[in-house]
């Protein structure tokens, strides 16, 4: 039964989502139909005596469904109803695991074990560790070596860039008044 169930997802996703020109009870209830389903498939995945066929299709379905749940939510946005993305991907990545660079494909339960699976996110996890030390390396050495003066918040201090400041501005003044002097000039002679 639970695959008619999912191919009635599948097909209503597909054919109908755009039937729906308002929100209405019938778009949020068949959200919660397809979240409903998507729970009970995590807790069945969570069962580590499943073959690995079985777990690899459960988890096939659950991210199906998740693809769906999510041209739903994004449909139910588009007709001025409330965002539920931001609480339900909560909900959900609190579950899996996801490898990078794997277009939103997520692991749950038992999947996270599977052969070839199991080394691919441990090794994701090694290249985290080492990307997370290798930014705290970065930003030490920045709180240690870059400072306000590198900024150049201090530069009032320095005297002798003062002293240029100062001799610059007063050439600037001086090209200022007599740029005034001469447009004076011209209009006394007019």
């Amino acid at each position: 039964m639970c695959s008619n169930v999912y191919t009635f997802y599948t097909y209503a996703c597909d054919e109908h989502i755009f039937a729906f020109t308002h929100v209405d009870t019938g778009a949020v209830i068949f959200r919660r139909h397809i979240i409903k389903e998507i729970c009970n498939k995590i807790k069945e995945i969570q069962n580590y005596s499943l073959s690995d066929q079985h777990i690899r299709e459960l988890n096939d379905q659950i991210n199906k469904l998740i693809s769906i749940k999510n041209k739903w939510e994004i449909r139910i946005i588009e007709l001025g109803g409330p965002d539920y993305q931001t609480e339900s991907n909560t909900l959900i990545n609190a579950h899996c695991s996801e490898l990078k660079g794997n277009n939103n494909y997520k692991y749950f339960g038992a999947a996270k074990n599977l052969k070839g699976v199991k080394e691919l996110l441990l090794k994701e996890s090694e290249d985290r560790k080492k990307f997370i030390l290798k930014k705290r390396k970065e930003k030490r050495y920045f709180d240690k070596y870059v400072n306000i003066h590198y900024f150049g918040y201090c530069d009032d201090e320095n005297e002798m860039l003062l002293r240029e400041e100062l001799k610059i501005q007063k050439q600037l003044e001086k090209k200022d008044l007599k740029m005034l002097k001469k447009i004076r000039s011209l209009k006394n002679n007019n």
